[in-house]
This record gives C-alpha cells, structure tokens and sequence, in this order.
C-alpha cells in the first residue's frame, strides 16, 4: 500500500514536471518562431475632385514592445514633428500591450533624417535626442545591436499615462525598442517613408 501510495506521488511529479516544461517549451517555441511585423496606415483627404495621401504612420512590433512613428504638428509652434510612442506587452500572457505603459516622445522634425543616419551607422556610443516635450530619446546602434530608448519627462499628460509616474509599474522609467535585425530593417524602413513622405 505504501508502495502504491510513493508511486502514485512519483508519478504526479513526473506529471508537474512535464507540465512545467511543456509549458516553457511553448513559450519558448513562441519566441522563436516570433514574426517580427509592422502596420502602416495613412489617411486620404479629398478637396473636390482632388484626392491626396496623408503622410503614414508606422508602428512596428517586437515580442516585448510596440513602436509608433507619425508626423505630427506641434500644437504649440505649429511646426511637423515627429512623435515616437511606445508600449510593453502584459505579461499575462495574452499577447496585448499594457497601456499604462505608454510613453511617447516628440521631436523637432530635423531628428527624422538624424535618427535615420545613426541606425544606418554603427557607433561605440548612444547618441541622444532631446524632444520638444521635455523628453529625450537614446538611441544606439553598435555591433549589429540597437535599441531605441524614450527617457519620459514624468509629467502626466506630456509624454506619459497618468500611471507612469516614478515607481513605473514596470519598475522602469523609460521605455527599450530593441530587437534582430528584422526589427531593424523595418524601422530604417519606417524612418526613409516618413522622410519621402514630407
């Protein structure tokens, strides 16, 4: 009977063992056969017969954040800008972007073509943007690694959710764009229509 009663135990181990890494398999395999994807959208206004393309947005997903890249008119100079906006995925494991995590970064308009030149080069040392809104933006590309980091001022409101204050849920206070060479490509990619665009 004790005999039974050890196997039986052995073999709800075994059980939970297999569960777990079948578990981490998957989400394992997840990652590795992760498609790094971009979305782009634009608007299209009509004057009478005359039918025009608004410049495009781009947002670019990576299995941990999402990068948005738009032109955008500042709404104190009323100068083209252009605005970065990111967000970190849950880590419930539904796939969707937390968004407490947003924050975004909008830049003088001269940075677009800047952005471009540095993610095409490659640099021993981050080189850094400072935004319109009191933000900046670190970016780095050495190696064949880059990454694109937006520092938020911590104003709510500006750059930022109201829930981003110190002490970030995510216990960080910025935000990392970073990934393979896919990822790369596509926002060079980004980077070069927006500039085609204006």
């Amino acid at each position: 009977m004790r005999f039974s009663t050890l196997n039986s135990e052995s073999t709800q181990s075994n059980e939970l063992k297999n569960k777990f890494k079948g578990s981490y398999e998957q989400e394992s395999k997840k990652l590795t056969n992760y498609k790094s994807e971009a979305t782009c959208t634009r608007k299209v206004y009509a004057d009478n017969d005359r039918v025009s393309l608004g410049p495009p947005t781009f947002t670019i997903f990576s299995p941990e954040v999402c990068l948005t890249l738009k032109l955008k008119k500042d709404e104190l100079t009323g100068l083209d800008s252009l605005l970065l906006t990111g967000m970190t995925r849950l880590k419930d494991g539904s796939n969707a972007f937390n968004k407490n995590s947003r924050i975004s970064s909008l830049l003088p308009l001269d940075t677009l073509k800047k952005l471009n030149e540095v993610l095409k080069s490659n640099s021993e040392s981050p080189v850094i943007f400072e935004g319109l809104d009191g933000c900046s933006v670190e970016v780095t590309n050495s190696n064949g690694n880059f990454s694109v980091k937006l520092y938020p001022t911590l104003v709510p409101g500006l750059n930022l959710t109201s829930g981003m204050l110190p002490g970030f849920p995510n216990g960080n206070s910025h935000l990392n764009f970073t990934g393979s060479v896919t990822e790369h490509s596509l926002l060079v990619h980004a980077l070069s229509e927006l500039s085609e665009s204006l």
